[in-house]
Order: C-alpha cells, then structure tokens, then sequence
C-alpha cells in the first residue's frame, strides 16, 4: 500500500475497538517502512521460537506454505531483502543485504496464491474473467510486445523471446484479414491491442473477438498455437498463481545488489534468466494438468536445461529457443556497463514478473528501469505518433497527463476522514525512496 500510495493510515489505523478511532491519520510513507521491518522481524522471531507453548502448526489452512516453518522463514527473509533492496538509494543497508542465499527462497518454494479450475464457487485467477467478459478492456502493451519480439531498438534488438505464446493468445491468425471486424488500432500480425495513452480514431472500437488477451502464464488462460479462436471460459482453466516473490525475483533481487557493489556476485542474472524460464514450466503444470483445456494440447515445455547446452536436436524446439536466448542476453549482459547491465536485470525481471508487476512499478520509479511507455517522451512517440507495424496505421498519443508517481488517494477515504490530507497531485507526489 505504502508502494502504490505513498502516505497511508497506518499506526491509528484499525483501533476503532481498542481507542474508539474512527479517524486515523495518515503517516508519511518514510516512517512506516521502519515499522514494517520490525514487524518481519518480530515474526521471524516467532517462527524461530524454541521455547513457546501451546503452538499450534498450520498446515490444510496454510493455503502457502501447508505449515511448513522453514519455508516461510525464508520467505520472511526474502521480503524483509526485497524491501532493504528498494530503500538502498536513500539509507545505508549494506551491512543487512549480505543474507546467506540458502536462507532464501528456493528453487521450487515460490511464494505464491494457487489458483484452481472451480468456477462454483469461483476459484480462478481473476485476471482469467476476461475470458468470459462480454466486453474485453485488458489491452497488452504493445510497448511490452515490441520488447520480446525484439523490436525495440534500445534493449534486446533482434532477440525473440520464447515466452511469447505463453504470454499472449493472439484471437486472430497472422494471416486473417485485419479488415474482418471493427477497424484496430496496433496490429503485427496476430496481435491486436491499442497503445497506452491513445487518442485515435480507432481506439474506441470494440475488438472483444479480435484483440489479444492475456495467455497461459498469468492468467491461466490459453496457449497461442497460431492457430486462433475467439475465447471463451472453456479455452483455459484459470489456474494460474499469483506470484508474490518468486525464486527468480530473489535472484533479480540479489543480481541488482551485486550490480552496485552491495553483495558479491554469485552469478545471479543468468541463474535468474533460467528460473524465470522454469517459472513458466511451473505455472503450466498447475494450469493443465491432464489436458484440461478444451479443444487444445498441454502447451509444450521450455525445457530447460542445467548444463552446457547441446548441440539442439532441432533449431525449432521451445527448448533450444530458450538455450540461444539466455546466451545472447547474457552476452550483451557481460559486455554492458554498469547502468546497462542494471537496465538488462530490471527489464527481465519485468518479463518474469508478467501479470504480478507491482514490484514493477516500484523499480522503474526507484531506478529507471525498466524503461516503460511514456506518451510524453518524444524518442517513444515522436511528434505525438506511433505507427502501427502491420499496415502504418498512424497512432496519434496525449500529450498532457504525466505519468503518475503514486495513485491518487480513495474520494471516500478523504471525504469521510475528518484527519485525511488534502487530495495529492500524482505527477509530483512520490514515495519516500523514489530518487529517480
């Protein structure tokens, strides 16, 4: 909350009962961060008590961990790592971030909300809704999309990123007519979607049938064979997790301190590159098991691999895609300075994080990087205008909000709390850490 707000009710909040406080006032975002680390690590005291009585281990009721102690203790420390990373730019942490990486989350122990099928009751990623929606709105970005077609000209040019298909299911083939439907906006190909900021003649249209929509890898939806359908609630189950802090995101984590010197590098980015592929393995397994999909295959493995890799059996097999992948990223990574090398470990874990990117946010605000969509950069839209890549539709972009640094404060908190602030200005309003 403090991430997205900045300044929140916290140390009067809830105390209704106990102090009859109906009113909380809002503390500054710099001084519950303090708060919030000695609450991890009160609770990492209580995990760690020997002598307590009467305990009581969770475990059908621990919808995380089932009562695994030693799984949450380093998911306690991982937090606790994550939350020092994001306040290094303003305090000193480095004699905190040095945590041994065995006390860390694992490999296959990602903190994370399962999903299920069940639509009665209604179990399913949430993110899966728009499958059944009679009005689409969950455009993909196609700023996002250029960067793992290999598009953009500033990071990854020429690299196409295997996980594409898992990411997006495009509702229409490469070679449909783009005339079939309400007129689009962005279109390559298969992939339909409007630019962040638009103000065209065609943003409007409805493109429920055509416009792509989120895949397998975040919502538990559908994998994209190529060879497009209109979706509905039977192409996929929902299943998919929310990730809170995967074991890829620790490395990302432990990759940015090595980068500035805070923790010795033990080889985090590539290692990284790997469990964000293996990631995506993971959340297919828990989104179709035993053909669950309607009217579709298991998407296939990514395959990959912990030693040096083979000569490929096939060029063409998701596997050795991912295995050439990691090698030229990690190429350009080794032979990069020190801000480019940042700029490579915050845009993949941007690529990780697809579908939970919060943490997103907050990096590109702390940092820079990823370097996201600006309307307002003239080297993104130049005099205003992107061109789509399929047939030069010219996108015309606004030019006049700046892009928030915090989200605006809830009207009915404010006219409703006697002790609440005055509404901010989200272009100037930042967290306490945000430096950028």
């Amino acid at each position: 909350m403090v991430d997205i707000w900045g300044d929140i009710p916290f140390s009067e909040a809830n105390k209704l009962d106990a102090d009859n406080n109906g009113y909380p006032k809002f503390d500054k975002s710099e001084d519950i961060y303090p708060a919030l680390f000695k609450m991890l690590s009160s609770g990492i005291a209580d995990l760690t008590n020997t002598t307590a009585t009467n305990k009581v281990i969770p475990s059908g009721d621990d919808v995380i961990y089932a009562g695994n102690k030693a799984k949450w203790l380093r998911a306690a420390k991982t937090l606790k790592l994550k939350l020092l990373n994001q306040v290094r730019l303003v305090q000193d942490v480095s004699g905190q971030v040095n945590i041994p990486s065995d006390s860390l989350i694992q490999s296959g122990e990602d903190f994370e909300f399962v999903y299920h099928s069940k639509s009665t009751p209604d179990e399913r990623n949430p993110g899966f809704l728009d499958y059944e929606a009679g009005q689409r709105g969950d455009y993909m970005s196609p700023w996002f999309y250029e960067i793992l077609k290999g598009y953009n000209p500033e990071i990854f040019t020429g690299i196409v990123d295997p996980r594409i298909p898992y990411y997006f299911y495009n509702q229409l083939k490469k070679t449909q007519d783009p005339r079939e439907g309400n007129p689009t906006e962005y279109r390559d190909g298969g992939f339909v979607s409007i630019v962040f900021g638009s103000i065209s003649k065609n943003r409007d249209h409805a493109t429920d049938g055509s416009m792509t929509v989120h895949g397998v890898y975040p919502v538990g939806g559908r994998y994209d064979d190529g060879g497009g359908a209109k979706v509905t609630g039977n192409h996929g189950t929902g299943a998919a997790p929310y990730r809170f802090i995967t074991y890829a995101d620790r490395l990302y984590i432990q990759a940015e301190l090595a980068n500035v010197g805070l923790i010795a590098d033990n080889n985090y980015f590539k290692t990284a590159l790997a469990a964000s592929f293996k990631q995506v393995d993971h959340v297919v397994t828990l989104v179709n098991p035993a053909a669950a999909l309607t009217a579709q295959a298991a998407p296939p493995t990514m395959w990959v691999p912990t030693a040096v890799a083979p000569v490929p059996p096939a060029a063409a097999t998701t596997g050795w895609k991912v295995i050439d992948y990691i090698a030229k990223v990690t190429a350009l990574y080794d032979a990069a300075s020190t801000v480019k090398k940042l700029e490579y470990i915050m845009t993949e874990k941007w690529i990780s994080q697809f579908g939970c990117n919060a943490d997103t946010w907050t990096d590109n605000r702390r940092t820079g990087f990823p370097i996201v969509f600006n309307p307002l950069n003239p080297a993104q839209a130049p005099g205003g205008e992107l061109i789509s890549p399929y047939d030069g539709f010219v996108i015309p972009v606004t030019l006049i909000n700046p892009v928030p640094w915090t989200v605006v404060w809830p009207t009915i908190e404010l006219s409703l709390n006697p002790n609440s602030p005055a509404q901010k200005d989200p272009g100037t309003f930042k967290v306490f850490y945000d430096k950028h």
